[in-house]
């Protein structure tokens, strides 16, 4: 039962994974959506005639948005690095155990 209980956490820990993600690709594909609106704001700042212009908090937006983005991606980017070498241990362990070449503990016996 103690594979199945690792095995189980394993998959756990993948589907986590995986919904991180997904929360971040949707976050960015928000992302790129509100870029979408304020470069359309930035072009209409653009055309008026000259003084007090919107464009500043149009950048403002832009930045908070970049800066946004990239505390998501560092988050998908670390998410990423650990499902290969997960995915590669549980691998192994279950071949291990299914060999038999584990003690009860599951440490593998050589």
């Amino acid at each position: 039962m103690a594979d199945n209980t690792a095995i189980l956490g394993r998959l756990d820990t993948m589907t986590a994974s995986i919904d991180t993600l997904t929360r971040g690709l949707i976050l960015m594909t928000e992302t790129l959506g509100t870029h979408s609106e304020i470069l359309g704001e930035i072009l209409e700042a653009c055309s008026t005639e000259p003084g007090e212009s919107p464009l500043t908090e149009a950048l403002a937006q832009i930045v908070a948005s970049i800066n946004q983005q990239n505390e998501t991606l560092a988050g998908v980017g670390a998410a990423l690095e650990n499902i290969g070498p997960g995915i590669e241990n549980a691998v192994l362990r279950g071949f291990h155990r299914a060999n038999g070449s584990v003690d009860a503990d599951g440490v593998v016996i050589e």
